[in-house]
Order: C-alpha cells, then structure tokens, then sequence
C-alpha cells in the first residue's frame, strides 16, 4: 500500500491538479475579499457624501434663509425688475450645491384660495397659474382629510386652514426635479404657487398671472394693470401709498388691505446638492408671524 502512495506522489498529473484546486481556492477567497472590500469602499464613499449633503444642506439653509431677502433685493436691481427667486451655485468639499431662494409671499397660496373660493376651484386655479408655462404639471389635488386647525400645537397662528402641504398634494409628480423647468433648475410651476404664508400676496414682487388670480373677485384687470404701473413708478410704494394710488371704493379697498402686502415674512430655500451618481433634493420653509416673530418652518427631503 506504501508503494501505491508513492506511486501517486510522484504522479506529476496528481501534484497538477493539487495545485489547480489550491489556485481555485485562492482565487475564490481573493475574489471575496475584494469584494468585501470593494463593498466597504462603496459605503465609505457613500457615508462620506451623506456627511457632505448633511452638514452642507444645514450650512446653506441656515444662511440662506437670513440672507433671503438680500438675495432676492439684489438679482432685482441686477435684472433691473421684480424676482419672486434667486439662484446661487455654490461648492463645498468638492460638492456642487445648487441653491434656489423664493419669496413665498411673491406667490398664490392654494390654501387661501380654497378658503376664499371654494376648494373645488382650486385645480381650475392652478392651471390657470400655469399657464404659459412649457414645463406645466398636471394638477391633482389632494386635499387634507383634516386640516391643521389655526391654533393646533405646533403650527402657526394663522386663520388659513392648511388643506395643502406640499407640492406633492397639488400635482400628479414622482420626483421633484419636475418642478423645474427640464434640463435647469429654473423654478416651473413653484414659481407662482405656494402652500405657505399668510396668503397676502407681495405686490412688490408678485408675477401679474399670480397678481390676477389671488385677487380674482375682489380687484378687476383694470385694477391690477395700476397695481403693475404703480409697482413700475415707485419699487419700494408702500401699501398705504398703493391703496391711495388706486382709489378704490370702501368695499374693494378693504378687500385689497388684506390680500395686499409690501413686506414678505416667508422665505424658502431649495438646496439641489450633486453628487458623483446622483442628486439630493431639500426644500426647507420657514415662516414669521406676529411681532414677537414666532416662527414656522417646514422640511421636505428627497
């Protein structure tokens, strides 16, 4: 039997197939560790832009958010008329943050009028806001089952009920880039349409389609083509001032002091943050009301 053994032993095909099985087996554990460190090489690379969208997206809401009006002042003297938003292109890290600044009070606010007009009228509403447009969405509204009540815990003092929340219960959409315009980050339909503030428009800013339909049954065409002239004249015309120039009756004039402002106390700040495979999208509302400037802020991530 000892014989037999060596026999094999000395077979060169034996000792070849031997050292075929080993390479196998090497290979195969090789082939796992690289893997395996491939795999944690993916997720540190992930984790590491998680930690840059993090802390980039606090940094740029943060201040973006204090600087709103600024941001918004200054694009208006540079195109040399009214911005309802201003965009920045911004790099932190190596990472490329897009960041677009609005004036929600520059915008109609859906849920002031289902309030005013009736909730069924806010799908007619919002196309006709849309109109013109090229990047247009088909609007589906999705009301609230039940809406914030003004005074309910942690929310804003506000008579508005809040039907509305979000973009996402007013048009028929599966990602938030639709609400650009394609291929941009120029803002589409958000542009003029807005589910936060008071409701008072910004006559100082308002697009004159946003301007009509807010206050469509209250002011006529003629009306806001002197809004629009007035706003030409004077740039910073305050409300008072606005109200004289139109010389409105007792009735309209009292409906025009409440859909009408001067000011805006609502900003939001989308922040588009571009990584190696793919996008990160924060919208991030905040909201001051009252003289002690209590505050509201609403937070949207995809």
């Amino acid at each position: 039997m000892n014989e037999t053994m060596r026999r094999r032993n000395n077979n060169p095909g034996f000792v070849l197939l031997m050292a075929l099985a080993i390479l196998a087996i090497a290979g195969t554990i090789l082939a796992t560790t690289s893997r395996r460190c491939c795999g944690r090489a993916l997720d540190a690379s992930a984790a590491r832009q998680a930690l840059q969208v993090r802390w980039g997206t606090l940094s740029l809401q943060a201040t973006c958010l204090a600087a709103a009006e600024d941001l918004l002042t200054r694009d208006s003297v540079k195109q040399e008329h009214p911005v309802v938003w201003a965009g920045r292109q911004i790099v932190l890290g190596g990472m490329t943050f897009h960041v677009v600044v609005s004036d929600e009070q520059a915008k109609a606010n859906v849920n002031l009028i289902a309030k005013s007009r009736g909730n069924t009228t806010v799908a007619s509403s919002l196309s006709a806001l849309q109109s013109g447009l090229s990047d247009a969405l088909h609007v589906v509204p999705r009301p609230q089952e039940q809406p914030a009540e003004p005074n309910a815990p942690g929310k804003i003092s506000t008579d508005i009920p809040m039907l509305y929340g979000s973009y996402e219960q007013l048009f028929d959409m599966t990602h938030p880039s639709q609400l650009f315009a394609r291929q941009t980050l120029r803002p589409a339909a958000i542009e003029r349409v807005t589910c936060w503030g008071s409701g008072q428009i910004n006559f100082r800013r308002a697009d004159p389609a946003v301007l009509r339909e807010v206050l469509l049954g209250a002011l006529d065409d003629s009306d806001v083509g002197k809004i629009l002239t007035f706003r030409q004249k004077q740039p910073d015309g305050t409300r008072g001032e606005l109200l004289m120039y139109l010389n409105l009756q007792s009735g309209k004039s009292l409906k025009a002091s409440d859909l009408l402002t001067d000011t805006s106390a609502c900003h939001s700040v989308w922040i588009i943050a571009e990584g190696s495979t793919r996008k990160w999208y924060r919208l991030y509302v905040q909201q001051f009301v009252g003289a002690e400037s209590s505050s509201g802020q609403w937070v949207f991530q995809w």
